[in-house]
């Protein structure tokens, strides 16, 4: 498991795996960061597209989350208490090999706002037309 921890800015991380889905389905995020301050309220929000030269192009709605931070005296990790709301897989445009990208915000008035790029957050692979010709009848 990679860990890395979010500095000020955006930071490009590989996911720690790239489940495949399919068109309409539920991308469930399960973020893991390292906190050191009181406690707050992190506003979450994150959306599936595709990372490239030109940065983050969003296809899917952005979710948004708010999560309770505890307070820590040092830098340690934290991850969600609860399962975080899913990205449904709509509106994707294509994307190089079916992998698609997750990019993260997390906005809180007690540190200035972090965000992150999770390459290879899923794949989905293009549906590819096919016909087969199977019979036909005369009158």
């Amino acid at each position: 498991m990679v860990t890395q921890v979010v500095t000020l800015g955006r930071v490009v991380i590989p996911s720690d795996n790239t489940p495949q889905k399919s068109v309409g389905a539920s991308l469930v995020p399960k973020p893991v960061w390292r906190y050191r301050g009181p406690a707050t309220t992190i506003n979450l929000s994150y959306q599936v597209g595709r990372w490239g030269t030109f940065g983050f192009a969003g296809d899917t709605e952005v979710v948004h989350e708010t999560l309770n931070q505890p307070a820590s005296d040092y830098l340690r990790e934290f991850s969600p208490t609860k399962v975080l709301k899913g990205v449904v897989l709509t509106g994707l445009k294509e994307a190089v090999g079916g992998r698609y990208d997750m990019e993260m915000w997390f906005r809180s008035p007690g540190f200035a706002d972090e965000a992150a790029i999770f390459t290879g957050a899923c794949e989905v692979p293009a549906i590819v037309g096919e016909l087969e010709i199977v019979s036909c009848s005369f009158t």
